[in-house]
């Protein structure tokens, strides 16, 4: 206990007087403690405090407890400002808590009758005293301790007795510990489970082997001998023997004698395939017992190799042995290898046997373990980098700015689904979505290309003037004064009909009127091309100079995947009106695009041209 209080007025040092910490009342006393902000203790309960008891039918002088067993002791034993606990005799070491009375003098009672204390049927009264309830002052109060116990004390706590004799009065060394409920026990932490061994079950297994498909066998050559031992059955020998009555398996290869019939390595490796029966799951360690006699020409193998397979076909990628110890010359030797590696699911497993310097390798027995392996670390897998979202068609809409409200007609686009790097992309626009009765006779709007993909090959006539109206109304007297801004990806277009303004001559329908515009994909060009009508730069005038607003469109070109094999059949232009898509308006497609704002007002710095058309 001095420990104890020693620790938490180090603690009491460094941590602030207003922390408390607290946990469920179903711990342990010291799991409970509780600091106010004024540095008094409380503890949630008492479960597992141990008082201590200086006397019976004592008298409360200082930091004292002590047992009171009738009514007079209580009356001169100074109870008043002491911490007073009724408890019912349960058997001669046990008591239950049947009231916890603090103080009494400040409910203003201090003499047993009064507080209803009757001593009856062996029942007793265990007092304590402290000045103080703060840990801070243990060197002074040394029963703040039990102090705060007693208060923490419940109806039904049990307490047991040692060192105290209640009928004789005496108590040597006496304490009062609190036992802790069966349900509130705290639970034995559970000891870690053992991991599981593998199991073997290769036990009695069939096997194939390479070459003479068995185990080296000449009786009657100048040395007779059968080393065809059986490696499944469980069973090693205690020495390395010869001849015909041998335990040992001998895979045999002579360098110069490979046709001789006895061999069993081709090319030097010798092959044991095990075959499980059915697939175990978790197939995981395998260990091979192997004999050397250099004298006798038996040597350890170079290498030892393991795969394993589900099918007898596919196998996983070899694993090596790294335990084979070296023959020593003049010396028999027998050894173990053994090697884990990570679970599969096999029925074959298949084990590559390196010869070395000797003819024979020695073997007399076989094991695969399956069901249980070392865990192994996984490293983690490196999140993938999430892709940067593509804005491009998003900042293409961004560029149309805000649609105009009361248009009344949309200059729509189309141009192919893709594009080649190097080749002509054609873009056509359309008056479409009319709903202007009175007809249109001037007509403007910016064409904003992606100029650091696309080169403006538009063609120019003899007057220097744009060749884009391909279809248009009435008389054909349809003038052409479109700007070409060949900086900043920007064609300014504005077509008019001031010499023909009969009814026929006016753009009314969808189709009417079309434009058509050529450029050249760059030969760097990657990615999607946007070509766009701003809604703001999209109006018109009817014939009596009336302006009508209207709205504009876009359209997106992805790159055509480049083809790994050449196809058999030619593919179809894809630049070709036919696989022209139609324009987006600015609530489209949700591709990402480039933003190219480079709108230049009609009096900007170009090239002016009139044409009749």
């Amino acid at each position: 206990m001095k420990k104890f209080v020693a620790l938490l007025l180090t603690a009491m040092l460094v941590i602030p007087a207003a922390f408390a910490f607290s946990v469920s009342a179903s711990a342990p006393y010291e799991d409970t403690i509780i600091i106010d902000d004024e540095g008094n203790a409380e503890f949630e309960n008492a479960y597992g405090y141990t008082f201590r008891i200086d006397d019976i039918n004592g008298k409360i002088e200082g930091e004292d407890s002590t047992i009171i067993t009738n009514a007079n002791a209580y009356d001169v034993a100074n109870p008043n400002w002491a911490i007073s606990i009724e408890l019912k005799k349960l058997s001669a070491t046990q008591y239950e808590v049947l009231q916890v009375i603090p103080t009494p003098a400040a409910a203003g009672a201090c003499d047993a009758a009064t507080l209803g204390l009757t001593f009856a049927d062996g029942n007793i009264v265990m007092i304590v005293h402290s000045a103080s309830s703060r840990p801070t002052d243990a060197e002074v109060y040394p029963n703040w301790e039990q102090k705060t116990a007693a208060v923490a004390l419940q109806p039904g706590d049990v307490l047991t007795f040692k060192g105290v004799d209640i009928d004789a009065g005496t108590v040597d060394n006496g304490t009062a510990y609190v036992e802790i409920p069966e349900d509130q026990e705290p639970e034995e932490p559970e000891e870690p489970a053992e991991p599981a061994e593998p199991t073997l079950v290769s036990q009695g297994v069939n096997y194939t082997v390479s070459g003479a498909g068995h185990g080296f066998t000449d009786t009657e050559g100048q040395w007779p001998a059968k080393y065809d031992a059986n490696l499944t059955d469980g069973q090693t020998a205690d020495e390395v023997d010869f001849g015909l009555e041998s335990h040992w398996f001998g895979l045999y290869y002579k360098a110069d004698d490979e046709e001789n019939a006895h061999s069993t390595s081709p090319n030097g490796i010798g092959t044991i395939t095990l075959d499980l029966g059915e697939v175990k799951n978790n197939v995981c360690k395998f260990r091979v017992h192997i004999g050397n006699d250099i004298a006798a020409g038996i040597s350890s193998p170079k290498s030892v190799k393991v795969s394993t397979s589900a099918d007898g076909t596919t196998y996983t990628e070899p694993v090596e042995f790294t335990d084979i110890q070296e023959a020593v010359e003049g010396v028999q030797g027998k050894f173990w290898i053994e090697l884990t590696v990570d679970p599969a699911d096999a029925q074959f497993v298949k084990f590559d046997f390196e010869h070395g310097k000797g003819v024979f390798i020695f073997l007399d027995e076989i094991e695969v373990y399956a069901g249980a392996a070392e865990d192994k670390p996984v490293d983690p897998e490196e999140p993938e980098e999430p892709e940067e979202p593509d804005t491009y068609e998003d900042d293409v809409k961004a560029a149309m700015g805000e649609k105009n409200a009361d248009g009344k007609f949309d200059v729509v686009l189309t141009a192919p689904e893709t594009y080649k790097a190097g080749d002509t992309v054609t873009v056509k626009a359309t008056v479409n979505n009319v709903t202007y009765e009175k007809g249109l006779y001037l007509i403007e709007f910016h064409l904003v290309f992606d100029d650091a993909k696309l080169e403006n090959t538009n063609v120019h006539n003899a007057d220097n003037s744009l060749e884009i109206i391909t279809k248009a109304p009435g008389n054909n007297a349809w003038e052409n004064l479109t700007k070409a801004n060949f900086t900043d990806g920007t064609i300014e277009v504005s077509v008019t009909n001031p010499n023909d303004i009969s009814p026929e001559a006016g753009v009314k329908e969808d189709g009417s009127i079309e434009f058509t515009f050529t450029f050249k994909a760059k030969e760097d060009a990657d990615g999607k091309i946007g070509v766009y009508v701003p809604h703001d730069s999209v109006h018109a005038n009817d014939v009596d100079f009336n302006e009508v607003l209207g709205n504009g469109t876009y359209v997106i070109m992805d790159k055509e995947a480049e083809e790994t094999e050449p196809s058999e059949e030619p593919s179809e232009d894809t630049s070709s009106e036919e696989t022209s898509t139609p324009a987006t308006s600015d609530n489209g497609i949700n591709v990402l695009v480039f933003a190219i704002i480079a709108l230049v007002a009609i009096a900007g710095t170009a090239v002016v041209i009139k044409s009749r058309n």
